[in-house]
């Protein structure tokens, strides 16, 4: 077998395994728009340079027909490879957005291995779908001393905010009317720039005629935030639309009257 050849045979069968990892990475652990939303491509950049472009090129490297150790060479890139796999894979899934929480305002994605998971409640909270996140309502204490103990341990004591402190979680659906009180009505942005509008305008199109009232709401992202399309009557998450709400606000400041 010549280099070239052993090459493109480690390439092939590299490509196809981590291939077949992103589509699970992709379809199931980050289904659209959760890879975006969190960033989730800087989790997986190393796992694919290193499994699908640099085994590769050191077969290249070291492969010569007949070379003593050469086994044992190949052996080792091969090991190399599949550590990184696997180191990468648990990484990935750990990282994986398990929750989505409304706290106060907004949405925020929470992976469970940031969880003090013993302070959840409710049984339903930990039955996660084969396919997205668990939907979930953070409340604020209600009582002022518990309240005022909670903002001193986030602002004071730097433990985990709102929609991090599972003790304070609550079911989505039984407080969906309270997220979209929150919801600013969808068609205000159609006001906004060409692509903005153009972007809601094709949400309105398709949930109108089922939803009499639309809005949205900011879920916050790990470079850029985005909106979730809300039924206002209802709280029903219907959509995350690529569109920055406070970068809005920033623009509509600035723009001249």
């Amino acid at each position: 077998m010549s280099r070239l050849r052993a090459f493109l045979v480690h390439l092939s069968l590299s490509a196809a395994v981590v291939g077949s990892g992103f589509a699970i990475v992709f379809f199931v652990w980050y289904p659209q728009p959760y890879f975006e939303v969190v960033g989730a491509w800087y989790l997986i950049r190393i796992l694919f340079i290193v499994d699908v472009v640099l085994g590769p090129l050191l077969t290249f490297i070291v492969f010569k027909s007949g070379k003593p150790g050469l086994k044992f060479d190949l052996t080792v890139i091969a090991l190399v490879q599949v550590a990184a796999l696997v180191y990468g894979a648990t990484i990935i899934y750990q990282e994986r957005p398990y929750y989505m929480v409304f706290a106060v305002d907004r949405f925020e994605l929470v992976a469970r291995k940031d969880l003090d998971l013993t302070q959840i409640k409710y049984d339903a909270l930990e039955e996660k779908p084969w396919i997205g996140a668990v939907h979930v309502f953070a409340k604020l204490p209600e009582d002022p001393e518990a309240l005022a103990k909670f903002t001193e341990e986030v602002v004071f004591e730097g433990k985990p905010d709102l929609e991090r402190r599972p003790e304070f979680w609550h079911l989505y659906a039984e407080h969906a009317s309270e997220a979209s009180a929150q919801a600013r009505d969808l068609h205000d942005l159609l006001q906004d720039d060409e692509s903005t509008a153009k972007k809601a305008s094709r949400v309105i199109e398709k949930y109108e005629s089922d939803h009499a009232r639309l809005g949205y709401l900011p879920l916050l992202g790990r470079t850029s935030n985005f909106a979730v399309v809300l039924d206002m009557d209802t709280g029903e998450k219907l959509e995350v639309l690529d569109i920055d709400p406070y970068q809005l606000i920033i623009d509509r400041q600035e723009s001249p009257e």
